[in-house]
């Protein structure tokens, strides 16, 4: 039951939770979490850490949040080398399909991790 209530409140926010947040920095009138420049992320690790940083500002549960991270991070990496990574996250600012295929990364690991 734990898990289902984050269901509502997050399925909502994995793109933003899980990738989006990579593309752009949000504009200063926005309640967006804070995210790291993309310039300034030089390893899946650093990603990892930057999205633990973003769960936790949308008030998850650490243990939940963690391993949406971990899950989506190792199929990102599973997938692609960090700098094929950061080129497909740059791709995705000016393109809706690149960005979606990110998102659905993140919304798969949801799943998985909703319904363990």
């Amino acid at each position: 039951m734990k898990k289902f209530q984050y269901y509502g409140a997050f399925l909502g926010l994995v793109a933003t939770i899980c990738t989006v947040p990579l593309l752009a920095a949000p504009k200063p009138s926005t309640k967006a979490p804070s995210v790291t420049p993309i310039a300034t992320i030089n390893s899946f690790e650093d990603y990892q850490k930057d999205c633990l940083k973003r769960v936790r500002q949308q008030g998850l549960a650490d243990d939940v949040g963690l391993d949406i991270c971990k899950c989506t991070m190792t199929q990102f990496r599973s997938q692609y080398n960090i700098q094929q990574f950061r080129n497909l996250v740059q791709k995705a600012k000016a393109d809706k399909t690149t960005a979606r295929k990110l998102s659905e990364v993140g919304e798969a690991c949801f799943e998985k991790v909703l319904y363990e």
